[in-house]
């Protein structure tokens, strides 16, 4: 695939808790917005159309970014108007459920990417592809990124309009500390990755005073969305057949993934182990110089520019694995349309809107997005160590279930670093997806 220097991540998810920060000013519940546009008058009724528009929380206060944009649309369009509803993550599938059983859908929403395939099933989501939305899919199509665009397909149909975008956590590093262990480079190999951590590792009178690698913990779920995938792609494990009907982890190339941090800590001895930095405290440590890599995301990269502005930060992929991969988990973040939409032009032309780059430009900045555009190089002029989260060569494939792997395969990985047997563990985590894939075929 050709690299493409943009940047919006995930993060999506797009998504996950590592995406689901709390807007100071979100609704208590979605269903408290105003649904009057759900199913409003059509344009032949109504010189104006309204439009109800869910976008869940990015930032402590989106609407500074997202309001602005709207309020443009409408000067531009003076036919249409956005109520603009924030509604909180946790309760986000639960509100939109209850929109669409009640008939008063959004018009317009936004979903990462592995969250939408049980509202396709259900017959929630327009196809963009059918007669009513083709033409506007049609041009808006061309101008995104294809790996992105594959990431809101499901069983053939094109469903989300990618918006904003997370490549996955990727490899940070001390470079200071790297070239002062003799490396010019950051490590490209696993191999090369626990040799570098051993040898930043230091030791003095039985106390580690420098830790090579760390490692986050499963706070919010930042460990099971960011780095669970990554390692079993790297060794060459598939997650799920590809008819999508049970889990295909479980093989010695799994066994390798899961296998790769608790590694680091027990058996390399140069990470510290789960439970010495909780949360986000692993990033403080790294900032303070007690650890010379870390996985880490766009906002650790900003915490630089923010807090520590000397700090000799270097960015790369994933080092590659025994399987000849550097995939690594990431999202888009989705907008879509009900399949019963009132107002389809409308919805697709605000949709178009929100997607130039010069409309979402502060916010995907704000948020250490990337942009799903393919001509947005210049997204992060001023911050190179971004480089490694706007391109989609190593974003790894969207799995369409009505659920989400990582929140098996992640506890699964915590709990084998914390010394749990791994194949046990493997076993355990495939018993588990197998039987929610059969509870929702």
């Amino acid at each position: 695939m050709k690299l493409k220097t943009l940047l919006s991540w995930t993060g999506i998810a797009i998504v996950s808790a590592s995406l689901a920060a709390c807007s100071s000013n979100p609704p208590a519940d979605a269903d408290s917005a105003d649904t009057s546009g759900a199913s409003g008058n059509s344009p032949a009724a109504s010189e104006q159309v309204t439009l109800q528009f869910w976008n869940p929380p990015q930032t402590a206060d989106d609407s500074q970014f997202i309001q602005p944009i709207i309020d443009r649309f409408e000067a531009e369009n003076p036919g249409i108007k956005i109520n603009f509803t924030i509604p909180p993550w946790e309760s986000l599938t639960q509100n939109l459920t209850a929109a669409f059983v009640g008939g008063q859908a959004p018009d317009v929403f936004y979903l990462p990417s592995g969250w939408f395939p049980q509202f396709a099933d259900g017959g929630h989501l327009a196809d963009l592809n059918s007669d009513r939305f083709a033409s506007h899919w049609q041009q808006l199509e061309p101008l995104l990124t294809e790996e992105t665009v594959l990431q809101g397909q499901y069983k053939g149909r094109q469903y989300g309009v990618p918006w904003v975008a997370i490549s996955g956590w990727q490899l940070l590093y001390n470079e200071q500390l790297l070239q002062e262990a003799g490396y010019d480079r950051a490590p490209q190999t696993w191999d090369e990755w626990v040799e570098a951590a051993q040898k930043l590792t230091i030791v003095e009178n039985g106390t580690t005073t420098q830790w090579g690698m760390g490692i986050p913990g499963n706070e919010r779920g930042m460990f099971s969305f960011n780095l669970t995938y990554g390692p079993f792609w790297q060794a060459g494990a598939d997650l799920v057949t590809d008819d999508l009907s049970k889990a295909a982890f479980n093989t010695p190339e799994g066994l390798t993934g899961i296998t790769f941090f608790a590694d680091l800590i027990h058996k390399h001895k140069a990470a510290p182990p789960i439970g010495i930095y909780k949360d986000y405290e692993i990033f403080d440590a790294f900032f303070e110089g007690k650890i010379a890599m870390v996985i880490g995301g766009t906002d650790t990269v900003q915490r630089k520019y923010n807090d520590y502005p000397d700090f000799p930060l270097g960015s790369d992929f994933w080092p590659e694995g025994p399987g000849g991969s550097r995939l690594t988990n990431g999202a888009v973040g989705m907008l879509f349309v009900p399949e019963t939409a009132k107002h389809p032009e409308e919805a697709m032309k605000f949709i178009s809107y929100l997607s130039e780059l010069e409309n979402s430009r502060e916010f995907l900045q704000a948020v250490g997005f990337a942009s799903t555009l393919k001509d947005s190089e210049d997204l992060y002029p001023d911050m190179p160590e971004t480089r490694v989260f706007t391109q989609f060569d190593y974003l790894g494939p969207n799995i369409p279930l009505p659920f989400s792997l990582w929140d098996v395969l992640g506890p699964a990985m915590q709990e084998v670093m914390t010394g749990k047997d791994p194949q046990a563990a493997l076993d355990a985590a495939e018993e588990s997806i197998n039987r929610q894939i059969q509870a929702n075929q």
